[in-house]
């Protein structure tokens, strides 16, 4: 549909594998972008751009050392050569991708076995659907045994000894109960920390948690909100309809970028709730917590990784 119009198609497929044919080239894409630092295993900040000569080379010359749009997104020298060096490893053979795949899997035996010790816990494997993906792992447990979150569990993980990132958490909320772990960036041997750590961590969570006792409304909060959400520089007008059910809250946010549903709850004159949207690869997180005083509202948003802010709200008639 898109060259019905003239208009170019580029694939961001930065985890995958670039294979040879190119499965995306293949089926009429026009180009395809990769990452160095997933299953490439090359420079973090260096990538790979393939496909029609005529629009890699117009990316060319509006990129670095180019005075152009991307002159900001400078990749140096030594990336470069480590990016070719790494594309060199996979095409000559010097790595072994099936063989990594089963060293991977054994990584994630070991990780089973050991939380799985946790009554309640267990692990399972996620096999690619292709040869240009790989084996990834799921860490689930019983939230009917073990009362902490994906959320809570990333935290612990994060601001533990040793300090270790995942995707558990990566937004305030996430109350699910299982974690994605992906092998790429784990160097040999640590798979055993994460595995320990893991162990650690779910085996003192403490038990299923009863529902929450939250206090009768302090006032009726539905209707329109017009909040004035402060950045650690400049400003923006948000708005957000709520809809208030006894304690439990629905309704949509709306922001400059992005709209959503939001879902929360009021506890006496606390009010707190959480929404989100996409733009572009953007994923943009807002959970609120104020206090209400009749038509006012104020308190702080959590961004996610976008840090902290504050706000003020006024209800709209």
């Amino acid at each position: 549909m898109a060259h019905k119009h003239g208009v170019p198609v580029v694939m961001d497929v930065a985890d995958r594998l670039p294979l040879v044919p190119n499965p995306y080239l293949s089926r009429g894409v026009d180009m395809v972008a990769y990452s160095g630092g997933k299953i490439i295993r090359g420079p973090q900040t260096a990538g790979m751009l393939v496909g029609r000569k005529d629009l890699v080379e117009a990316a060319f010359m509006n990129s670095a050392p180019h005075h152009a749009f991307a002159r900001a997104m400078k990749v140096s020298k030594e990336e470069v050569a480590g990016m070719v060096k790494a594309i060199e490893m996979l095409r000559s053979g010097k790595r072994n991708r099936d063989a990594e795949d089963a060293e991977w899997r054994a990584w994630f035996r070991h990780i089973t076995d050991v939380v799985s010790k946790v009554p309640g816990v267990s692990g399972e494997i996620i096999e690619p659907k292709d040869k240009a993906y790989y084996p990834t792992m799921k860490v689930v447990w019983d939230p009917r045994k073990i009362g902490i979150s994906a959320g809570e569990v990333g935290k612990q993980l994060l601001e533990g000894e040793p300090r270790i990132m995942t995707h558990a958490g990566m937004r305030e909320g996430d109350e699910a109960s299982e974690m994605l772990l992906r092998p790429a960036a784990m160097w040999a041997g640590e798979y055993k920390v994460v595995a320990d750590r893991l162990h650690e961590i779910l085996s003192k969570a403490p038990g299923p948690r009863s529902k929450p006792h939250r206090a009768a409304p302090s006032g009726d909060v539905s209707g329109l909100w017009e909040s004035v959400v402060q950045f650690k520089i400049g400003t923006a007008r948000h708005t957000f309809y709520l809809d208030a059910k006894g304690n439990e809250l629905s309704g949509e946010y709306t922001g400059r970028l992005v709209k959503g549903p939001l879902k929360g709850h009021v506890d006496g004159d606390r009010v707190q709730f959480h929404s989100r949207g996409r733009i572009e690869g953007t994923s943009l997180e807002y959970t609120y917590k104020g206090t209400v005083e009749g038509k006012k509202m104020s308190g702080t948003v959590d961004l996610g990784e976008y840090g902290m802010a504050s706000f003020t709200a006024t209800r709209k008639a």
